[in-house]
């Protein structure tokens, strides 16, 4: 969902206001589900728990995590709101906080895999608000990756998931099978 949310003080009170509604939304239709909701930063999670404080929602199945603390959480629901976006002048130019900086392929790798059932994206920033200069950065180059994905999805919930090649885990290099192959070669060449 792109809202036209500005990032100001470390914060983005339009994305806030929107996860708020999202959260109203998702306790009318699914009321015994859990739900995390992630953002780039601790100033936009305390905007946010301040928000669902004000609009009563202080039930113990929603929880509000930033990205550096959300390992080892999972929800039925998560919602996505990083809160970056573009200044009060319409220029996008934060530096992404944790998402800048070494390591932020893995924070991404785990804000957008706590959710079992759904995850809802809520974003002021579209694939193409990347300069290039940004795309240098891993973290950052992955953001904009997952953010194309999230758009293709909601435009067309039966879009393929890409499937990834991982390389290294073929049954041919499973250790069972190397000392298999070495007990073999070792059996031929000692005499009976």
């Amino acid at each position: 969902q792109k809202v036209e949310g500005i990032w100001s003080n470390q914060v983005n009170k339009m994305e806030a206001d929107e996860v708020v509604l999202k959260v109203g939304s998702i306790l009318s239709s699914s009321p015994s589900e859990s739900i995390g909701i992630v953002t780039g930063n601790y100033f936009q999670m305390e905007l946010i728990r301040e928000k669902l404080w004000k609009a009563g929602f202080q039930d113990a199945t929603i929880k509000v995590r930033n990205i550096e603390n959300v390992q080892g959480d999972e929800f039925d629901q998560v919602i996505l709101s990083l809160g970056y976006g573009p200044n009060p002048e319409g220029k996008l130019v934060t530096n992404f906080g944790l998402l800048g900086k070494s390591g932020a392929e893995n924070r991404l790798n785990v804000a957008v895999t706590r959710a079992r059932k759904r995850m809802h994206v809520i974003s002021s920033i579209e694939p193409a608000d990347f300069r290039p200069s940004q795309l240098k950065n891993p973290g950052l180059a992955l953001l904009r990756e997952f953010l194309n994905f999230a758009q293709m999805q909601s435009g067309n919930p039966s879009f393929a998931t890409p499937t990834a090649i991982i390389r290294g885990y073929e049954m041919d290099w499973s250790l069972k099978n190397i000392l298999l192959d070495l007990d073999t070669s070792y059996s031929k060449e000692t005499p009976s």
